[in-house]
């Protein structure tokens, strides 16, 4: 078949055109991160062909979005002229309609197109399956080629369908030498695949066609991956490979653009003494060349430039090699002409030195702060001569210390002082040092955890993977500030332990902290249907199920504790389950009896309660949602519910439980809980009393509050934000650090930071690792927090009000029961009262129904006691709230309290009619002994909508007056012109030692839903009264306001502002170094510092080097009561020359300087 009659062929089978509707190009905002590649972001890499003698090489690469950093990378090897074309994922040209963010599918068609009509000397597809591009594109594609002369490069096509194999077999070249001058199979993911496999090639009418084949096969995971140009896996921690990886491509692409030069490098001969390279040439000449040998690490061990004369036809161009290390080496020649590469050649060698170290073990695979390592080194033989050199040294490069040893030994025991370590992962390197140089080397690396510092934490949610885009994206998100990443590689099933520690590894090997989701306890969709009703998937009553939890629960505990994760996640989302109510399984119903004989401790009591005919306990079972609203019968229907609310958190606390016996260090809970549904299952009493880790939605306020009056001390909190659709703008980005950090949290969760697929969506970079605007707002603003203003406020205590909102999880259930009748939601209720007492400026607290029965509720703990939709209360909850009244506090409902009993069933009057006395008047007060009861009906349930619009003024002064009544006043008061409280103002306040602190936040509110922010908030001029003149500085300014009980402000929307109460004005801190000239590495600057007055604060410590530059390993925020001492304990390589030390008092912004010299040489 003719080449002619190919084409033909192929046009007829393509499958029919799809049409194309008719549409706009994405938005603007979507454009951001789609069709976007400005390739501005240089990451280290050797330039192969850059600049090429023969110009750039204009491109289009067909490839998922999220995959084309690698054109990107390509580029910076290689001169390409690119335009990327990109897709959804590997098997998807676009999204779903409908799909926010996203670009749509016939969007996408329509650039296609677009972009086709353009020229090119190359098309490069990445990855893609070709069947999913439509049938007139590929025609199009294939006409470029045949008739235009366009170059086809596939790459690692994840199947070879009918076209392709038509393609590619009909029209191959019998054998293609090209990859021959590269050293593809010292790279391990390519070893075993031979050369005529690794890149098939041909002709098709005027272009070329050509194949890389990495011997992937496509699995189920794939969309977890980026690499569409290179293997999907396989680096470890050796980045070199990649560079050689992309020299491949680099010369695939050449030859399939046709675009060789007068020069080709032809094969690479090494031998013992030399190194031959083959080239041939058709245009002789004097030539520039480049010589380089460099070890698996990239550190280059010889180069050599020159100038050689290559005549016409085949050139044989030698070099001696020098005396080389044990172990792997690169060699690399380019030839060159006017400072342009005209062709490269590389090769590999394992040299077998006389002498070499065979092992270099440590006593342990992780150390704690301040242990002492051991280990131990072994020789292949006793040293004759030379020496033995050992460096402990920390990821930023520093020597921390090192032995040198001589002698005739084979081993050689040494130890070092494990200190307090600047970074998480630490290295042993070995050098045996002959009389012409380094003869073998070895390097052990081990992580040494950083048990946390008392600062804030920016997390970054991650999806990473063994490859050298997740390497990138790593040190793109250290580089902007972000510290940890929530990993979801430690997920089971889709990767294998070595890729974890590979991952985890490359995550210390970023500077960052890791929290692995070593769980989920996320209810499947496709519930089991059983006769009794549908079974939840896992079943969290299934004892097969627990074993296998707490079994890879703690083989992930050993594989992460290593690294001192700062959490362990459990899982995102989990809740019993999001839509249906579960669970109905055998295992389960069988549980529930149990449970119940507990609770009731009889049958009869049961059946009372539960209005049943029972007449043994192996035949109760509970009424489904519909059977007990058919009868109104909802006391099996609740106690079945709270029976899933149960095994749900004590499923939770297990596995914590699990994590914590393995890991004596470990905090564990998990992120993303949903909203209260009564399928949802969430006691959150129960569950943020007992976990010690959680990261919240935004979405509902009561969460906040709940998560800071029941969350263990010394939790890791926060709350996620970022990339959600309607969250990705400057205000919302700038606001929400401070939003978390004054809710008394110690961390901010960004979700989104790169997607592993999607054609544009939501992100905090570009798919060129670029950071958005909106990302680079919230870095700058997170960076200020961490200076050491966060330090102070989270070592501080966060005051509430003498305000309670009362928690009944019962409450919940009752909703549902009476919701056709109810005027007003259990978590509607709530969310109105949190935001009405944010807007007067209070800091409420919770307190949950148990605690209430525990008698709890007293004076002490609250004067204002908010029940917000309370409709079931039990008789001791009821006497115990009426109990509270009587001895003088006041209680404020919407809807008439306990109204139902415990069990939901609806009582013939409400538990506390007799407290209310009316609930027929709205507002009714009413007083009852020496309390007072406050019934407000629905006149509140319209707040939030009213706040959004920037009304509720009527609603705000109210529920002021119903609380000054009652003796509370908020902490502070920021009155705007007329004398009212400034809307939508946040006050949090913190208790230290010596001082007070306040935070305002002029916000409409954390939630991601626009809808839920309020309207025109625009610059307003205030005024903040304290409860007593003190001397007020504002920190963010570093200015002070004088000794006064009010101060003027600006309180511009997202902007938040930090004040400081203190009982004395800060004159001075002072620094004093006791030794500053002539240091040498390895020496400690040992300094104090001192603040005039006493007080406690925080001091933030930086240093700066002899260039100017602020190292930033060296820096720290300092906890101190009125003085402190430390040491900067400086590295054995540490650059000689003057640096300086900068002290800064957080609160005033008063420093001190101090300058040391560093003269070089070692101390030892």
């Amino acid at each position: 078949m003719n080449k002619c009659k190919n084409l033909k062929w192929l046009c007829l089978t393509a499958s029919v055109f799809l049409m194309l509707a008719a549409c706009e190009l994405f938005s603007e905002e979507t454009y951001k991160t789609y069709d976007n590649l400005a390739g501005k972001i240089i990451t280290p890499h050797i330039k192969w062909a850059n600049p090429y003698s023969e110009g750039k090489i204009k491109t289009l690469v067909i490839a998922p979005a999220w995959g084309q950093r690698e054109t990107v990378e390509l580029a910076q090897r290689l001169s390409l002229d690119y335009t990327p074309m990109m897709l959804h994922e590997y098997t998807a040209i676009g999204a779903a309609r409908g799909v926010e963010g996203l670009v749509q599918t016939n969007q996408i068609y329509k650039l296609f197109e677009k972009k086709l009509e353009e020229s090119y000397d190359l098309i490069i597809i990445g990855k893609i399956k070709w069947s999913i591009i439509p049938a007139k594109i590929r025609t199009e594609i294939l006409r470029k080629i045949y008739s235009d002369g366009v170059g086809l490069l596939y790459v690692n096509p994840p199947e070879m369908d009918k076209e392709l194999e038509v393609l590619f077999n009909k029209n191959k070249l019998p054998s293609n030498n090209i990859m021959n001058a590269l050293p593809a199979q010292a790279i391990p993911i390519l070893k075993n695949i031979p050369g005529d496999k690794l890149f098939l090639s041909g002709t098709f009418g005027k272009g070329r066609i050509a194949l890389l084949n990495y011997n992937q096969k496509a699995t189920p995971f794939d969309d977890y991956y980026r690499h569409c140009l290179t293997p999907r896996e396989g680096y470890g921690d050796i980045d070199l490979y990649y560079d050689y990886l992309m020299a491949m491509v680099a010369k695939a692409a050449i030859w399939t653009a046709g675009k060789e030069s007068c020069l080709t490098a032809k094969e690479v001969i090494p031998s013992a003494e030399k190194i031959d390279f083959s080239f041939v040439n058709s245009s002789p000449g004097i030539f520039d060349f480049n010589f380089v040998i460099r070890d698996l690490r990239n550190n280059i061990e010889q180069q050599q430039k020159g100038k050689r004369e290559i005549k016409e036809g085949k050139n044989i161009l030698s070099f001696p090699l020098p005396a080389l290390k044990d172990g792997a080496h690169f060699i690399d020649l380019w030839i060159i002409k006017d400072g342009k590469t005209i062709d490269w050649a590389s090769s590999y060698m394992e040299i077998n030195a006389v002498n070499k170290i065979v092992a270099l073990t440590l006593n342990k695979d992780h150390y704690e702060a301040d242990e002492t390592l051991r280990g131990e080194l072994t020789l292949e033989k006793a040293v004759s001569s030379g020496k033995i050199r050992i460096e402990f040294k920390d990821n930023f490069n520093r020597i921390i210390d090192f032995k040198e040893f001589t002698g005739t030994n084979k081993t050689f025991p040494f130890t070092f002082k494990i200190g307090h370590p600047l970074s998480i992962l630490l290295s042993v390197k070995a050098v045996l040092i002959s009389e012409t140089g380094i003869m073998s080397e070895k390097t052990v690396s081990f992580p040494v955890p950083q048990r946390g510092n008392g600062d804030f934490s920016f997390v970054m949610w991650s999806a990473e993977n063994d490859e050298q885009l997740s390497k990138l994206i790593l040190n793109a998100y250290q580089s902007n500030g972000v510290d940890t990443v929530l990993d979801l590689s430690a997920l089971p099933k889709r990767l294998t332990n070595n890729d974890r520690r590979i991952i985890a590894g490359n995550i210390a090997r970023a500077n960052l902290k890791i929290i692995p989701t070593v769980w989920s306890f996320f209810c499947d969709d496709f519930h089991v249907m059983t006769p009794d009703g549908p079974a939840r998937r896992p079943c969290l009553s299934d004892k097969a199920f627990h074993e296998e939890t707490k079994k890879y629960l703690k083989t992930a505990t050993e594989l992460y504790g290593i690294y001192g994760p700062v959490g362990y996640n459990l899982g995102d989302e989990n809740s019993v389950s999001d839509k249906l109510e579960v669970c109905y399984g055998a295992q389960t119903l069988c549980d529930l009896r149990k449970y119940l004989q507990i609770k009731y401790g009889s049958l009869e009591e049961l059946n009372k309660i539960w209005q049943s005919s029972f007449d043994a306990w192996e035949k109760v079972k509970p009424m489904n949602w519909k059977q007990a609203r058919g009868q109104k019968n909802y006391a099996s229907w609740l106690d079945h519910r709270l029976f899933m609310e149960k095994i749900f958190a004590d499923s939770q606390i297990e596995a914590a439980n699990t994590i914590k016996s393995v890991d004596k260090y470990a905090r564990a809970g998990f992120e993303g809980p949903l909203r209260s549904r009564t399928s949802t299952g969430y006691d959150f009493y129960k569950l943020f009393s007992n976990l010690d880790f959680f990261g919240l939605y935004p979405d509902s306020m009561d969460r906040f509050g709940l998560l800071r009056s029941f969350i263990k001390k010394n939790s890791f909190t926060g709350s996620w934000f970022g990339a959600y659709d309607g969250a990705i703008f400057n205000d919302y980005t700038r606001a929400f650090p401070w939003f978390c950090l004054f809710e008394g949290m110690n961390s901010c969760w960004w979700f989104g930071g790169t997607l592993v697929k999607g054609a544009g969506g939501n992100a905090a970079f570009t798919v060129d690792l670029q950071p958005f605007e909106y990302f680079q707002t919230t870095s700058s603003e997170i960076k200020e927090i961490k200076s050491g203003l966060g330090k102070l406020l989270i070592g501080s205590k966060l005051k509430t009000d003498p305000v309670a909102i009362y928690y009944s999880p019962i409450s919940k259930y009752a909703y549902a029961v009476d919701e056709p009748n109810s005027p007003l939601s259990y978590e509607n209720s709530i969310n109105s009262f949190c935001y009405l007492l944010q807007d007067l400026g209070f800091q409420s607290r919770s307190i949950s129904s148990v605690e209430v029965e525990q008698g709890k509720l007293t004076q002490d703990f609250c004067r204002v006691l908010i029940l917000p939709s309370t409709r079931a209360l039990s008789e001791k909850e009821a006497a115990n709230i009426s109990k509270f009244v009587k001895e003088g506090g006041t209680i404020i409902a919407d809807l008439p309290p306990g109204s139902m009993d415990c069990h939901c069933a609806m009582l013939k009057e409400a538990s506390l009619k007799s407290v209310f006395g009316d609930f027929t008047s709205v507002p009714a007060y009413n007083v009852f002994g020496k309390g007072k009861a406050v019934y407000l009906g629905t006149f509140f349930k319209t707040y939030t909508a009213e706040r959004v619009a920037g009304t509720g003024e009527d609603k705000r002064r109210i529920f002021k007056t119903i609380l000054e009544n009652s003796g509370i006043h908020p902490m502070l008061k920021i009155l705007t012109k007329d004398g009212t409280p400034l809307q939508a103002t946040m006050t949090s306040v913190f208790k230290g030692k010596d001082a007070t602190y306040a935070g305002l936040l002029y916000f409409s509110g954390p939630s991601r839903n626009p809808n839920e922010r309020i309207k025109n908030l625009k610059q307003e001029k205030a005024t903040v009264i304290f409860p007593e003149a003190s001397h007020i500085y504002d920190m963010r300014e570093k200015k002070y306001l004088g000794f006064t009980d009010k101060v003027e402000v600006e309180m511009t929307p997202s902007q938040a502002k930090v004040l400081a109460m203190l009982p004395k004005q800060i004159e001075s801190i002072d620094l004093k170094l006791s030794k500053a000239e002539k240091l040498k590495g390895g020496d400690n600057v040992n300094y104090e510092f001192f603040i005039t007055p006493s007080l406690s604060s925080v001091a933030r410590l930086e240093v700066t080097n002899p260039d100017g530059m602020k190292i930033p390993y060296y820096a720290k925020n300092i906890l101190f009561d009125g003085k402190y001492s430390g040491i900067i304990p400086l590295s054995f390589n540490e650059k000689a020359g003057e640096y300086t030390i900068q002290i800064e008092e957080v609160v005033s912004g008063k420093t001190a300087t101090g300058k040391f010299t560093v003269i070089g040489g070692k101390a030892k």
